[in-house]
């Protein structure tokens, strides 16, 4: 491969600085249009009442704008609905958004998991909504992780949503779910998996040179995809990248 060193840096800013105007003359219509189906699909989605008050709370928060949202909530409860769910591990759980939404299909247990590190105001909304049936770890995911796996919990659905960039957490976390903590037939939902395009560069042609192209992607997102790849093969799960809200995985634990 050419090393992107043989461009000046002046080179590679001028280039970047181009091809943002570009997109932003050529592709704003775009971005437009895919936001405005988005909004669309959550107005379609109702959520029940107790979600919409627990989103109203959450959206006051200084860091609100981190939740789901009503589509994703609602493809949860359809999801605990199809999956018979008895049990849930929610990790990076934030206000308990989606844990309130699977436990609209029924009675599930959910262990929701969350460090709090942006603030505690968050959790102060998390225990003003969460039912009697779901038990808070304030906890690094790791750590809090390892002792599920030490007590020998298993989960029938697991909905995660932390930060996707961090590859070596995103890999770990993954380990221990489809190696044990994720019945056989048993669900995941990763959000947050698919990069938007002021990340990620998917209007660049092939008149673009590989390492130009490859220097104007951000390098968190490059974890992203790495991390995607994992899931992809791994023979233990079935499963689909959606285009939901910012992208996520469902899959399916089958061995």
């Amino acid at each position: 491969a050419m090393s992107t060193l043989r461009y000046a840096p002046a080179v590679l800013a001028a280039f970047s600085a181009a091809v943002n105007k570009a997109r932003c003359e050529q592709h704003w219509w775009q971005d437009a249009s895919i936001a405005a189906r988005q909004e669309y699909c959550d107005a379609r989605s109702s959520s029940s009442p107790a979600l919409r008050v627990l989103e109203k709370d959450t959206l006051e928060l200084r860091t609100g704008r981190m939740v789901s949202g009503s589509s994703v909530a609602q493809f949860l409860h359809a999801l605990a609905i199809l999956t018979g769910a008895r049990s849930m591990l929610d990790l990076g759980t934030f206000t308990g958004f989606g844990a309130l939404a699977a436990q609209q299909a029924g009675d599930i247990e959910v262990v929701a998991i969350d460090d709090y590190r942006d603030g505690r105001d968050a959790e102060a909304v998390f225990h003003k909504h969460a039912k009697r049936t779901t038990s808070l770890m304030v906890d690094g995911g790791l750590s809090a992780l390892r002792r599920l796996q030490l007590e020998g919990r298993e989960f029938d659905m697991v909905f995660v949503d932390i930060d996707p960039t961090n590859l070596e957490e995103m890999s770990q976390v993954w380990e221990m779910l489809v190696g044990g903590l994720v019945r056989i037939g048993g669900a995941i939902v990763i959000d947050n998996v698919a990069p938007t395009e002021a990340t990620w560069p998917p209007y660049l042609g092939s008149a673009v040179p590989p390492e130009l192209k490859e220097a104007l992607v951000a390098p968190s997102w490059k974890n992203v995809d790495s991390f995607n790849r994992i899931v992809a093969a791994d023979a233990r799960v079935v499963g689909s990248l959606l285009p939901v809200r910012d992208g996520m995985w469902v899959v399916v634990r089958v061995k």
